[in-house]
């Protein structure tokens, strides 16, 4: 709210705030259905380099966009960046429906889904958690992080699209480097259990090298272990969709939404968390310690996950 003080008018607040909702609720079965779509497009042996190679690009995005954001604000002003990306958008829409629209996607069959049942899987929880708490480490950099590089780093805000950037194209890279690991020893993982133990690791290192980093005097050394949280993130990532995949063998659509529902209120309420800390004791050693507490839930999340086998919810009729 400080942030919409200081750049929108007081009196277009509301409906700055309505369209944002708007923008949100129309955004939340993209990566849902997308998930739905890759398992019914791919066979199990390429489903996890196939949703490492969909974060990979969605992640690029984010990262190209933040040189690009600044540029354009810093030369045209604040509307600009909106009209640009929403132009593109609507580009791409038309082009993505034009290039799949002979696509054919697995036919469901009507006695497959019992969303009750799914619904009271305990692995369905867990993975949904533990998705839960990779966003909420996750998202510091998506909305805490320019805050940060700018209050608490002084970097200026052209630099600050440029770091934004450079943690982009490491969860790139990390994404697009775990989905090659991942995906050459997925049956193994899987028939194994072991995938859970990929993020037990990762999502603590994560949560540990985002912490440790507001407590480095240089710059350089920050934005490296902010770079080496985000590469966490990815391996983290890619391991958790393996897992949902792996679950996804009835009611595709009810686990990849729940599975989501749960990420995007970590990713809403952690940074809320973190901000509300801050704006107490503007103390951003303290505030981190949020999403590094949630980490380690994450990895207690993921011991519990170990306790099942493949997890295969009962099926409506059987």
């Amino acid at each position: 709210m400080t942030f919409l003080n200081q750049w929108v008018p007081h009196e277009s607040q509301p409906q700055q705030i309505s369209i944002r909702c708007l923008l949100g609720t129309f955004q939340a079965p993209d990566w849902a259905s997308s998930i739905v779509l890759v398992n019914d497009w791919f066979p199990p042996a390429q489903r996890s380099l196939a949703s490492s190679f969909l974060l990979s690009i969605m992640y690029l995005g984010s990262s190209v966009s933040g040189p690009i954001v600044t540029t354009l604000t810093t030369k045209f002003g604040w509307a600009s960046p909106f009209y640009s990306f929403s132009l593109i958008g609507i580009v791409i829409s038309f082009l993505w429906l034009r290039a799949t629209q002979d696509q054919q996607s697995a036919p469901v069959q009507q006695n497959e889904t019992n969303y009750r049942d799914i619904l009271s899987a305990k692995p369905l929880w867990l993975l949904a958690t533990l998705y839960f708490c990779t966003t909420s480490v996750q998202f510091f950099f998506s909305l805490s992080m320019p805050h940060y590089l700018m209050e608490y780093l002084h970097v200026s805000y052209s630099q600050m699209g440029w770091l934004y950037a450079a943690t982009g194209l490491t969860l790139y890279s990390s994404v697009l480097l775990s989905g090659l690991l991942i995906n050459r020893h997925a049956k193994t993982l899987l028939s194994g259990n072991h995938m859970r133990l990929i993020p037990a690791c990762s999502l603590p290192l994560a949560g540990f090298a985002l912490l440790i980093s507001s407590y480095m005097g240089s710059l350089t050394l920050s934005v490296l272990l902010l770079c080496a949280s985000i590469f966490f993130i990815g391996v983290s990532q890619v391991s958790i969709w393996s897992l949902v995949h792996d679950y996804m063998q009835t009611g595709k659509g009810m686990v990849a939404g729940f599975t989501t529902f749960l990420g995007n209120i970590g990713a809403a309420l952690t940074p809320i968390a973190t901000a509300w800390l801050l704006s107490k004791n503007h103390n951003w050693h303290l505030s981190l310690l949020i999403p590094f507490f949630i980490s380690l839930i994450g990895c207690f999340i993921c011991t519990k996950i170990g306790r099942h086998k493949t997890p295969t919810p009962a099926a409506s009729g059987q």
